[in-house]
C-alpha cells in the first residue's frame, strides 16, 4: 500500500475509533499529528487518540490490519464470550472487549463515563 494511502487509511480509522467511543458517552478525540508532535507540544500530544473522563485522561493507539488480529476475534465470534484476556510471559494483562460489551458494562450499573460520581 503506498504511504499515502496508508496515511490516509490510518487517519480514517482514527476518526471512526473516536466516534465509536463518543458514541460509548465518552469525551474523545483524535490527536493532532497522531501523536508526531509529542516532543515539541507535550504530553497531550501522544497517540492517535485522546479519551478524557473527569479524573484521567487517557492516550490511544489504533490499529488496523485486514487479516491481523483474526485469532482473535476467532477467540471471541463463537459467540460464548464477552471479552478476552491475554498476556505475553513477564507481561501485563490485556484486556481485548468488542465496543458492544464496553456498552454492557458501562450500563450495567447505569456508569457514566463522564461522571465520576456514580
Amino acid at each position: 500500500m503506498p504511504i499515502k494511502s496508508a496515511k490516509a487509511k490510518g487517519t480514517r480509522n482514527e476518526h471512526l475509533a473516536v466516534k465509536a467511543l463518543q458514541d460509548c458517552g465518552f469525551d474523545a478525540e483524535r490527536v493532532f499529528g497522531s501523536g508526531a508532535f509529542e516532543q515539541q507540544l507535550g504530553p497531550n500530544f501522544k497517540g492517535d487518540i485522546c479519551l478524557t473522563t473527569a479524573a484521567d485522561s487517557f492516550a490511544g493507539e489504533v490499529k488496523v490490519r485486514a487479516r491481523g488480529f483474526s485469532t482473535l476475534y476467532n477467540w471471541l465470534e463463537d459467540g460464548r464470550k464477552d471479552f478476552l484476556m491475554v498476556r505475553a510471559d513477564r507481561k501485563e494483562w490485556l484486556m481485548v472487549l468488542p465496543m458492544d460489551t464496553v456498552m454492557r458494562l458501562l450500563h450495567a450499573d447505569n456508569v457514566d463515563p463522564q461522571n465520576d460520581e456514580s
